[in-house]
């Protein structure tokens, strides 16, 4: 896997053409870790996987991409999902991979995370209809833990929040 970065010099040429927030991520991402670096390689297979099922209904935009947009929920996730079905309808999703890896309190805290922000309504300044948060997970152990904690998060609630999960191994 390689990680791309921005040095200071290019930064500087680069920051009347490119957003900061877009710039300051990749130029993180200088001395990104091991872990960082296979987490954006599954990331990208994901969204690979998708763009090959679907064709080109889908559309993939990875966490660097979304620095600009204020309304989406922070930490951003990982990446946002367009599909067009048959009728022209498009559908969005907000992705979130959780590596082999991830400790329990962490896919706890992102999934309320997510939770709080669908309820207080930062997407609905967009006039979209409200995303559904794709879950992937890396085992099936993984997967039942997220499903048990969505089954407490949206007990009792309507169901305007729509979790879907996966396990990609």
């Amino acid at each position: 896997p390689a990680t791309y970065y921005v040095t200071p010099k290019s930064r500087s040429l680069l920051r009347y053409d490119v957003p900061e927030t877009v710039l300051n991520g990749i130029y993180k991402h200088e001395h990104a870790s091991k872990r960082l670096q296979d987490h954006c390689v599954t990331v990208l297979k994901v969204m690979v996987q998708l763009e090959q099922r679907l064709g080109t209904a889908v559309i993939c935009y990875p966490k660097n991409d979304l620095a600009i947009y204020d309304y989406l929920p922070q930490p951003l996730p990982d990446g946002l999902i367009i599909t067009t079905d048959e009728g022209g309808e498009r559908h969005y999703y907000l992705l979130e991979v959780f590596d082999a890896s991830t400790p329990r309190f962490v896919i706890r805290h992102r999934l309320q995370t997510y939770r709080d922000y669908i309820e207080a309504g930062s997407w609905n300044t967009t006039n979209l209809p409200l995303p559904a948060i794709q879950v992937v997970c890396r085992s099936v152990a993984q997967r039942q833990y997220a499903q048990s904690l969505i089954d407490g998060l949206i007990l009792g609630e309507p169901p305007s929040i729509r979790f879907e999960l996966t396990v990609v191994a």
